[in-house]
């Protein structure tokens, strides 16, 4: 009977066992179906997260777009109001005048002025403002034409090799006999609309400001706004611009002086520690100088006067190419034998005839052509 009671006893205890594990494996399953289910339920809640992501940011997307429509639509309006304002009938004038100089300019024209010592330092910015003066008739026009021409030239090339920083160039041809071309608040427009053309950033500052009367209305306004709070603040600060003004002898008295008091407030500003991003080109005959005096902007290595002796190489190239031209040279050159050797001898007659009589008046050689 003990033996039959301890095998039984044995056989309750391999029973225990057994079902012990059993229901050891069944909650071991049961536990790596639960990992399972909620390893599932976590990739669902991350889809949908997912999912939410991708909602919003095509909702804000939406909402940009929206939104850049209605800055369009508002830039727009701005920008028309801007063409209105600054775009006068100065604008075209200037660009004829540009046109017609431009034409006439040779090759190597200017090269004298590249050798100045200071006009070196005020290509390399160190300087905010280049005098260039001459007396009635010395080609002063044609060097600012050269001038115009060489930093559209450099800088255009420069902006293509960077992104960003970039120079752009104003200028104005003042004229004495025509009213639009000697006003101080339409020259200042006028080269705004020039750099607006070019420098998109600089477009959106200018449509911004036009859409305020009175932040146009005279000529401080303009480069106060338009100018200043552009290349003196954040917004410009990786812009250069240059403002060659020709003529500026040829404007009235007093606003010669309210463009000079503006540049010699600029300058005051520079001193004081304020971004020097302007710098300006002024061309005239020498009554500027005791404009200059006037208000204490006459120092002496900033001023290049334009003489005979500089500007004879100019002059000479000059009439070498319109003599070369005349109907008569050409007709002598056409004749044979010795044609091409009398035309030569005769041009070579004219062109010094010519430099002798003009005394280093690059008008008076221009006169003489026709």
């Amino acid at each position: 009977m003990l033996d039959e009671l301890n095998k039984v006893i044995a056989n309750e205890g391999r029973l225990t066992l057994a079902l012990t594990h059993e229901k050891t494996e069944q909650a071991r399953d049961l536990a790596a179906k639960s990992v399972e289910v909620g390893q599932r339920a976590s990739e669902k809640i991350d889809n949908v997260r997912e999912d939410v992501k991708t909602i919003e940011g095509l909702t804000r997307e939406a909402a940009s777009a929206i939104q850049d429509m209605r800055v369009q639509q508002i830039d727009q309006h701005l920008l028309e109001n801007m063409h209105h304002i600054l775009k006068t009938t100065a604008v075209t004038q200037t660009d004829d005048w540009y046109s017609l100089f431009k034409r006439n300019l040779l090759e190597g024209s200017g090269a004298w002025l590249q050798k100045e010592e200071f006009f070196e330092v005020w290509m390399q910015h160190q300087a905010p403002i280049l005098w260039v003066f001459g007396g009635p008739g010395a080609g002063k026009t044609m060097l600012s034409t050269w001038l115009i021409t060489t930093l559209n030239k450099q800088f255009e090339a420069k902006s293509e090799m960077t992104s960003g920083a970039a120079t752009h160039v104003g200028y104005f041809f003042v004229k004495e006999n025509v009213e639009d071309l000697r006003n101080p608040n339409i020259l200042f427009k006028t080269m705004a609309w020039q750099i607006q053309q070019t420098d998109p950033l600089f477009r959106r500052h200018a449509a911004n400001v036009c859409g305020f009367n009175r932040k146009t209305a005279g000529a401080e306004d303009t480069w106060e706004n338009l100018f200043l709070e552009f290349y003196q603040g954040f917004q410009g600060q990786d812009r250069r611009a240059v403002l060659i003004i020709d003529g500026l002898d040829e404007a009235e008295i007093h606003t010669q002086r309210r463009i000079l008091r503006l540049m010699k407030d600029y300058v005051s500003r520079i001193r004081a520690g304020q971004p020097a991003r302007i710098q300006f080109a002024v061309f005239g005959r020498l009554t500027l100088r005791p404009e200059l005096e006037r208000i204490q902007l006459d120092r002496e290595e900033k001023i290049i006067e334009v003489s005979s002796v500089k500007n004879y190489e100019d002059m000479e190239n000059y009439i070498t190419n319109r003599v070369k031209n005349l109907t008569i040279v050409r007709m002598m050159r056409s004749k044979k034998p010795d044609g091409p050797k009398e035309a030569k001898k005769f041009a070579r007659g004219v062109r010094q005839k010519v430099l002798d009589g003009a005394a280093g008046v690059f008008l008076w050689v221009s006169h003489s052509d026709s």
